[in-house]
């Protein structure tokens, strides 16, 4: 699936979703990060280069990210119907779907993160 992104620009524009849904998904060491991202993106249509940006400044102040506890359901939609993608169109609808599948099982740390957000947001 990284494959299909990094050799095909057609599938490179959720590449950064596809970063945040694996982590969130696969024990994360800092899931209030990627969390962070994935708020940005959805609630404030971040772009990926803004995304990114945040992700580093964030990163480095990793103390002041709050601690998010794992849901026992970390969303309906995995990598493998992801990999199923037959072209980018469907890969990109797909790792979307995934991200926002993540995003929602991470419910139960939504305030907080998006309180973590707000020191982000112009």
């Amino acid at each position: 699936m990284l494959g299909r992104e990094f050799s095909n620009r057609a599938y490179w524009p959720v590449h950064q979703l596809t970063v945040n849904a694996y982590a969130l998904q696969h024990a994360a060491s800092n899931p209030a990060l990627h969390l962070l991202a994935l708020c940005l993106r959805f609630d404030h249509g971040f772009s990926d280069e803004r995304v990114l940006g945040v992700m580093r400044r964030a990163g480095k102040e990793k103390p002041t990210l709050p601690a998010v506890q794992a849901p026992a359901d970390l969303g309906g939609v995995t990598v493998v119907e992801v990999h199923g993608a037959v072209d980018a169109a469907g890969h990109i609808a797909l790792v979307e779907g995934w991200a926002r599948s993540v995003w929602e099982a991470w419910s139960d740390s939504h305030a907080a993160i998006r309180e973590a957000a707000a020191r982000y947001v112009d």
